[in-house]
């Protein structure tokens, strides 16, 4: 998946980057990993060929192509599927505070969000996280993979692909879907896949309850970046 000769041009007309890995890059594989330190550990075993920026970013995304079958997906319905009623208050992780019964939901919204991200095969994913958690604009996203309609492919893709997953559901793609984050907590902390959080930047001031239909791009457009 080698930029096209105008890809190129492009990519070598970019300002040069510096010693440091650009922070595009850097979130780049923290969104695609699911956490910082995988992310890290991915930049760290893939090291920069080239140093302007597309062509450094296309290097990441063949990286992960090249690794996809190696990775098992996590089967959310099998971890949150007990259903059971909203957490009590004395809960260990709650401590009879309401406020972090509040950020156990957000935290668990973003976990499962996250998680049906990174469960994308890699194509997909890198163009999704490209344009919709990076913002960047279609001429960069066409330079990382070669052509337009390459990148179009693999965007529309993920975009099917949650849409699939998350559209039966999820409570915040639509508020009729069963998954209920209030409901499916107890089983993730049972389960293991959600703990405290160590972030700031959840909020605790109201329960979590999916209220209107959203579509994919303005959900994940809400969802913070892994830590």
């Amino acid at each position: 998946m080698a930029p096209s000769t105008d890809a190129r041009f492009r990519c070598h007309n970019e300002a040069r980057m510096s010693a440091d890995e650009h922070p595009d890059v850097v979130r780049f594989a923290v969104w695609m990993t699911g956490s910082r330190e995988a992310g890290m550990a991915a930049l760290r075993e893939v090291q920069p060929s080239a140093q302007a920026l597309c062509l450094r970013m296309a290097e990441m995304v063949r990286w992960f192509m090249a690794r996809a079958r190696r990775r098992l997906p996590v089967d959310l319905d099998a971890i949150l599927r007990q259903e059971t009623a909203i957490l009590d208050l004395d809960h260990p992780e709650i401590r009879g505070d309401v406020r972090r019964l509040y950020v156990l939901q957000r935290e668990l919204q973003r976990a499962c969000l996250t998680t049906t991200l990174v469960n994308l095969p890699a194509g997909p994913r890198a163009a999704f996280v490209l344009q919709e958690l990076l913002g960047w604009p279609a001429e960069q996203v066409d330079a990382v993979f070669d052509t337009p309609v390459a990148a179009r492919t693999n965007y529309l893709r993920a975009v099917r692909a949650l849409t699939n997953y998350l559209g039966v559901r999820c409570e915040h793609v639509d508020p009729g879907n069963p998954c209920r984050c209030e409901r499916r907590l107890p089983a993730a902390l049972e389960n293991g896949f959600l703990t405290w959080p160590d972030r700031e930047d959840l909020a605790a001031d109201a329960p979590l309850v999916g209220t209107r239909p959203r579509t994919i791009e303005t959900l994940f457009a809400d969802v913070p970046a892994p830590v």
